[in-house]
């Protein structure tokens, strides 16, 4: 019988949210900073972007001579595996000024459609924050997957969250699993 398998990037969630967290802070510390009246304004740009969903594996260690599963570290360990995946955005973070246009292409190399959303209140952006399920590559049956350009205005700062806004449909190859942790973050300094 063996050992029940343990999860190392369980044990680095939360590191990995406090990363996320810390700089979410630093990016609204600059938001409260005040511009001196001697600097001269910026001038909007267009900011171009491609954001890929990206995909990473879940490793651990592999003690060949008893089968069992043990940290990646575990001196136990004398071989590796992977144990499963997870997507993410890349990159997952963004940062633009007030009054830039964003034009973005959402590309998706993996298997199952995927979309972006910015998740913003009416009059933080003009233009569109969204696309439409954006084909992977069992949809689209191409080996590439597809993408989808978008272009939105930021008009107020702060720090927005987008997300895979297509529901989880294992069946009709629409998202995955890990649905919920596909997030990023779009800073919009003043």
């Amino acid at each position: 019988m063996s050992a029940p398998a343990t999860n190392p990037a369980s044990s680095k969630m939360p590191l990995a949210l406090g990363v996320i967290a810390l700089l979410v802070a630093l990016a609204t510390l600059g938001l409260v900073v005040t511009k001196p009246s001697s600097q001269v304004a910026r001038t909007p740009a267009t900011q171009e972007f491609t954001l890929i969903m990206g995909e990473g594996e879940v490793l651990t260690g592999i003690n060949e001579t008893s089968g069992y599963l043990v940290p990646i570290d575990d001196p136990m360990a004398d071989g590796e595996g992977s144990t499963g995946e997870y997507h993410r955005w890349e990159p997952g973070v963004l940062v633009v000024f007030v009054g830039d246009t964003i034009k973005l292409t959402v590309r998706n190399p993996r298997s199952n459609d995927h979309s972006f959303k910015v998740e913003a209140q009416p009059g933080d952006f003009s233009g569109t924050t969204q696309t439409g399920d954006v084909q992977g590559k069992k949809n689209s049956a191409t080996t590439t997957g597809t993408s989808q350009v978008i272009e939105f205005t930021a008009l107020k700062p702060g720090v927005y969250r987008w997300i895979c806004n297509t529901p989880l449909d294992s069946a009709n190859n629409k998202c995955d699993d890990d649905h919920p942790r596909m997030t990023g973050y779009l800073v919009v300094l003043a």
